[in-house]
């Protein structure tokens, strides 16, 4: 929905990788009009796993393609480093689910149908950042 908007500046980033935050937040604050920072921050109750693995969990996630760290400026994407690379070599997306209380007796039709997502969403995210 933002997207849509076309903001000067939004960016994907997640609480586990708190200098890739940092710098996007700061970079956000150069630009002039609205900008938008979607951070994915764990939750331990919501999601039923141990607290001491909130960073872990939000690390998994990237690492699982589950969440793309990226930046739109003026429309032109930019995939992180740290999802480039998971994209080249995801860790098993049940890593990721597993730990969580949440996805409990998730069965093997929808783990595909997450991995088609994340697939999807990656492809659709690459194809923009080729874009001149």
């Amino acid at each position: 929905i933002i997207a849509a908007h076309d903001p000067p500046y939004m960016a994907t980033a997640a609480a586990a990788y708190p200098q890739d935050l940092f710098k996007k937040v700061h970079k956000a604050l150069t630009f002039r009009g609205p900008t938008f920072i979607h951070i994915l921050a764990p939750c331990p109750p919501g999601w039923r796993y141990s607290t001491e693995k909130t960073v872990e969990m939000g690390k998994l996630a990237v690492k699982s393609g589950m969440w793309v760290l990226y930046e739109r400026e003026y429309g032109k994407v930019t995939i992180g480093p740290q999802s480039k690379a998971a994209m080249k070599k995801p860790i098993p997306l049940e890593d990721y689910l597993a730990p969580q209380g949440r996805f409990k007796g998730i069965d093997k039709k929808n783990v595909e149908i997450l991995r088609q997502r994340i697939a999807n969403n990656y492809a659709k995210l690459a194809a923009e950042e080729a874009q001149p």
